[in-house]
This record gives structure tokens, C-alpha cells and sequence, in this order.
């Protein structure tokens, strides 16, 4: 719903879209930084990748990290975590 989606927006644009870009397109200082260094550029959050994953694996990848990404579950609630996953359900 609408409120959980701009509150999912608030969190994004906190925590997340540092790497992942404003509109999660993996556009973003930090990503470019990631790629001069030869790191791998963040998801985007866009990707047929992420869009065909089950919201269960987007929320354990913020819970738990992957790769370059942090673990989120000790900075984030539960219910913040999923609150994420809707808000990036919504992108386009």
C-alpha cells in the first residue's frame, strides 16, 4: 500500500541508495567508486535478476548480505527489512 511504499522510500533513500542509486538503477557515486577499485558495481534493483527473485531472497540478501553488500539485520528491524522489499517491488 501507499504508506508502507513511502516509508519503504524513506528507508531506501537512508540505507540504500548511497550504492544502490535514488532510483536503484545502480547508478550512484559509491557504485562508480566500487568499479574504479574492480569491485562489482551493486545490484540493480531493477535487473530482471532481482525482479524474477522471490521476496524471501531479497529479504534474507538484506538481512544477510551478499557479496560487497552488508548484512542489514542488526541496523534494521524485521519489519523495515520487508518494508524495504515492498518499496523495491515498486521500482520500475
Amino acid at each position: 500500500d501507499s504508506p508502507s511504499i513511502n516509508r519503504g522510500r524513506q528507508l531506501f533513500e537512508v540505507n540504500c541508495a548511497m550504492c544502490h542509486g535514488l532510483d536503484g538503477t545502480s547508478e550512484s557515486v559509491v557504485a562508480d567508486k566500487f568499479e574504479a577499485y574492480g569491485a562489482k558495481r551493486p545490484a540493480s534493483l531493477v535487473s530482471d535478476n532481482i525482479k524474477n527473485q522471490p521476496d524471501g531472497a531479497v529479504f534474507w540478501t538484506i538481512t544477510n548480505g551478499v557479496g560487497n553488500m552488508p548484512a542489514w539485520q542488526r541496523l534494521l528491524t524485521e519489519e523495515h527489512r520487508w518494508t524495504l522489499v515492498t518499496y523495491i517491488r515498486s521500482l520500475e
